[in-house]
């Protein structure tokens, strides 16, 4: 289905006429996903529904969701998720994505537990090149986790959810994602816990890349053990467990897999590689 611009004011009848939606896929902060098949080309899509009165009840979040559209429909990498189209009506903004149907990075790992060095490896080295991709834009995700990396039929990474995406550019100052410096840093806490680096929990402005960086080491991290290297169940342990920047790595790691996981994982954010550096990591 190729990509159709945005269409303002077109009413619940355009969305019913273009799609017959099938069953819901899950639910995000301000509405459920949704599968639906596109009856002119009779393939599936995710409808991600949106719905304006929650979106205007939270502070910041009308420009959170501007800005994810606007990034995505400039984003063109073959493992980042592909938004389609923007349908709007009063009540609702539907953005139309790409549908994955080999669900997400957390449910294989809960379905078959650690992955071998190979299969991580594989995984890793698409979504390292999506990320990759955004950081030499000047974008930085801010949410990476199992949840938010998809898999296609043919188990090809596609990174989804870029609702606290940002410009560095644009809103930090002119700096380069690439290399980690902006001359304004962020300053606002994104994502999950569990994924979040130590800068993010001090409550001080951080440099966007390195976030990016660490999440993509934690993330490695599940899925070569099939756990978090912290205690979930403990929240406040957990806290500190980032806060202290020390993760131990299981000695069945390979040592090239451990220096790039120590490097990674550094608790200061400067010492932590860039995305390109890791790229052309050997055991990438």
């Amino acid at each position: 289905m190729p990509a159709r611009p945005t269409t303002p004011g077109s009413g619940e009848a355009r969305l019913d006429s273009q799609f017959s939606i099938e069953r819901t896929l899950g639910e995000g902060s301000f509405g459920k996903i949704k599968l639906a098949l596109h009856l002119a080309t009779n393939e599936r899509v995710a409808l991600k529904c949106l719905d304006r009165s929650r979106i205007e009840r939270e502070a910041g979040s009308s420009e959170r969701v501007i800005r994810e559209i606007l990034l995505l429909r400039h984003l063109r990498h073959p493992n980042l998720n592909r938004m389609l189209q923007v349908i709007q009506t009063k009540r609702m903004v539907y953005l139309v994505l790409e549908y994955e149907p080999n669900g997400d990075l957390l449910a294989l790992i809960r379905r078959v537990g650690a992955l071998s060095e190979d299969r991580a490896r594989l995984i890793f080295r698409e979504l390292l090149a999506g990320v990759a991709y955004c950081h030499a834009r000047k974008i930085v995700h801010r949410d990476l986790k199992p949840e938010n990396i998809m898999l296609d039929a043919h188990d090809h990474v596609k990174i989804i959810d870029f609702g606290f995406a940002n410009v560095l550019d644009e809103a930090d100052g002119d700096g380069d994602a690439a290399t980690g410096s902006s001359t304004r840093p962020l300053s606002t806490f994104c994502g999950s816990l569990a994924y979040a680096s130590p800068e993010l929990l001090q409550n001080q402005q951080y440099e966007g890349a390195p976030v990016d960086v660490w999440s993509l080491g934690i993330i490695l991290y599940v899925m070569l053990v099939g756990t978090l290297p912290y205690d979930e169940s403990n929240p406040s342990r957990m806290y500190g467990q980032i806060l202290s920047g020390h993760i131990p790595l299981p000695p069945t790691m390979s040592p090239a897999l451990q220096r790039l996981m120590s490097a990674m994982l550094h608790r200061q954010p400067e010492q932590r590689p860039t995305t390109q550096q890791l790229c052309a990591d050997p055991w990438v």
